[in-house]
């Protein structure tokens, strides 16, 4: 006795890998521009602080 089975099913499933990279993952989080624009914003945040705790640091100590 010989037995054939045959299945035709529309769905299947497709497994594929990506590569993440930066970019994707700044453009999944809200876009590239609006990413640049924190990332710019938070850089210059940064510095602005820094400078102005070394500009109170010196005029408190009067230093030269």
């Amino acid at each position: 006795m010989i037995e054939i089975f045959l299945r035709y099913d529309s769905k299947y499933n497709h497994y594929e890998r990506k590569i993440y990279s930066l970019l994707d993952i700044l453009g999944d989080i809200g876009g590239l521009y609006q990413s640049l624009y924190v990332l710019g914003f938070l850089s210059v945040n940064f510095l602005a602080y820094r400078i102005f705790v070394a500009n109170l640091l010196k005029h408190i100590y009067q230093v030269k």
